[in-house]
């Protein structure tokens, strides 16, 4: 009989449930006290329970004894076992008690069990042929080179094929090669560089495969690999994850927290729309978006962005509830779907007060790195790499994320790779490790609402370049009466204006005026003359060029309507001598108005 049926049929003052899908025990109390309490623990830390139970079994007694269990807890070594042993004795002698009498075969009783060094190997040996099994394909290695940067090209291009396998492809082909990495000393990085794939953080991915390769060869030996291994949690295999070999990605996600900044049309919000793009490659669920984007502006407030307490009239009289923001509403997703990988999107990060937008929840963006972990006895849960460092409190934020269908909280326990974080009412807040968060910030507008250090520290700053390959849009050709000029010739040389009028006057601020090769869209490569005139002319006279107008522009132009209107009339003559335009003006007919080539 399997252990889920044996639970169903017992009698029992302490129920006893058990998930076979995440391996979870939900352990009740007798309620004797009040309504009858439930505690989730997870399979592993029940089998290392009786690792240390059969290691000091003289220090137990087969019949239940509150003092003698209780003073035990100084031999477990597992917190959420110690803390469960602490205070809910009775229920954690009735679950070893119901686990050990249905692996041996024996009658239930409450209060009584069967302890003997054999009755508790007898269910370590159960559950050791109950865990996953990793098929294990013994790869030679002989043709791999020895020779280091032709090997790297070599296991690159066998990472490309792995890959096609998915997360567990890439698993796989590090446990597989793991040992040639070794011996040539070629880090995972470089070989996820020389491949195909554009996402360099493959390479911990590698490295999770490569780390069980090592394992099993001080198991058993460099040429004695079985076919089938078995990796168990009570066995001498424990540190051997099988988490590691599943198509749960939890583990290795990355968060990232990026402003992308530069000028205006760099193509910050192309650089995010890439990553969306990837997100959103992800399995469909229903009412869950990977992202979400919002765009701070100077109106936009804490209220908006967390969520805020509104009135709603119903039936019954005015009820007064929380309505989340986009951060909330984010946020809760990425705890529902632990495995999924999600990312809250900002636009013009500076545009709005960042600072009172974020409000206590800035203090989140600290992240745990590297082997830091911050365990929390509330949550029974050890938060490690990517997790905020710290939490805040925030009952409306909590009660929306785990508020159940009937609108009531509901206490809740999400897997974590192989942890299991207990929600409750008083859980605090942190970002979880499969959150990013992406910004943009436009460097002309850094005078809106400076992001101070403090603020920044915790971001990565990314500087997309004024750069474009799209020859389509750099040779589109900005035609006004019988004269064109590409896109390119022009953007660059009123870039190089605007540098050199920077230099002079010593702003250097106002080289973040410059143009971007997004600034304007061409359409069918060409950008009408009189987009042109309203967006880019409009831009220089109002903004990049506001204390330069005599210089930069023909004499006798007063003002932009003005300006505007000659364009029309007579072309890139507005501009002065000192944009140094004419050489790269051309006539629709090909021949040029001085000495100008083609930039076709």
């Amino acid at each position: 009989m399997e252990l889920e049926d044996f639970l169903a049929t017992i009698d029992t003052d302490f129920p006893l449930e058990f998930d076979v899908t995440n391996h979870l025990f939900l352990i009740y109390n007798s309620g004797r006290r009040g309504d009858p309490k439930a505690f989730y623990m997870p399979l592993k830390n029940i089998l290392n329970a009786f690792n240390t139970i059969r290691n000091n079994i003289s220090s137990f007694s087969s019949s239940y004894i509150e003092a003698t269990w209780r003073n035990t807890e100084q031999l477990f070594d597992d917190n959420e076992i110690k803390s469960l042993l602490g205070v809910q004795t009775r229920p954690f002698f009735e679950t070893i008690n119901k686990i050990i009498t249905w692996a041996n075969n024996g009658k239930y009783k409450d209060g009584e069990m069967i302890l003997t060094e054999e009755a508790i190997n007898k269910v370590l040996e159960i559950f050791a042929t109950k865990e996953n099994v990793i098929s294990y394909i013994n790869v030679p290695l002989l043709g791999v080179p020895e020779n280091e940067e032709h090997a790297c090209a070599y296991l690159a291009e066998q990472l490309n094929k792995y890959r096609e396998l998915g997360s567990y492809g890439v698993h796989l082909f590090g446990l597989q090669y793991g040992k040639a990495f070794t011996e040539l000393n070629i880090s995972s990085n470089e070989i996820v560089q020389d491949s195909s794939m554009t996402d360099t953080n493959y390479g911990r991915e590698v490295n999770k495969g490569r780390q069980i390769g090592d394992l099993l060869i001080q198991k058993y030996g460099e040429n004695n690999f079985p076919t089938q291994i078995v990796i168990s949690e009570n066995n001498d295999n424990t540190q051997l994850d099988n988490n590691l070999i599943d198509d749960d990605p939890t583990i290795f996600h990355d968060p990232k927290q990026i402003i992308y900044y530069g000028v205006p049309g760099s193509g910050k919000s192309y650089a995010i729309d890439e990553i969306k793009k990837e997100l959103e490659k992800q399995p469909a669920i229903n009412n869950v978006k990977y992202t979400r984007r919002v765009v701070f502006h100077p109106e936009y407030t804490n209220a908006d962005f967390i969520g805020q307490i509104l009135p709603e009239m119903k039936s019954d009289g005015i009820h007064y509830n929380f309505i989340p923001g986009h951060f909330t509403k984010i946020l809760k997703d990425a705890y529902r779907n632990p495995s999924k990988k999600f990312a809250l999107i900002i636009e013009e990060i500076n545009r709005g007060n960042a600072a009172a937008i974020f409000g206590d929840v800035f203090q989140l963006l600290d992240r745990l790195t590297g082997s830091e972990t911050e365990y929390s006895a509330n949550e029974q849960f050890t938060y490690s790499c990517g997790w905020s460092k710290y939490g805040i409190d925030n009952t409306d934020i909590i009660y929306e994320i785990f508020k159940g269908k009937n609108g009531k909280f509901e206490p809740l326990c999400l897997k974590y790779g192989e942890d299991i974080l207990h929600i409750n009412y008083n859980t605090a807040i942190r970002l979880p490790p499969n959150l990013s968060i992406y910004a943009t910030m436009n460097t002309s507008d850094q005078n809106v609402f400076t992001l101070d250090n403090a603020f920044q520290r915790r971001w990565d700053m990314q500087l997309v370049k004024n750069e474009c390959n799209d020859s389509k849009q750099m040779n589109s050709k900005i035609t006004v009466k019988d004269k064109y000029i590409t896109w390119k010739d022009f953007q660059e040389q009123i870039n190089k204006v605007i540098g050199e009028k920077s230099n002079e006057s010593g702003l250097s601020s106002m080289e973040d005026k410059r143009l971007g090769c997004w600034f304007v869209k061409a359409e069918k490569e060409s950008i009408s003359a009189e987009i042109f005139a309203n967006k880019v002319l409009k831009y220089l006279w109002d903004d990049a060029f506001k204390f330069y107008h005599t210089e930069i522009f023909k004499e006798g132009i007063k003002n932009f309507e003005d300006l505007q209107k000659k364009f029309l009339e007579i072309g890139f003559d507005v501009f002065s001598d000192v944009c140094e335009l004419q050489d790269k003006i051309q006539s629709i007919s090909g021949s040029t108005t001085s000495n100008s080539v083609d930039a076709e």
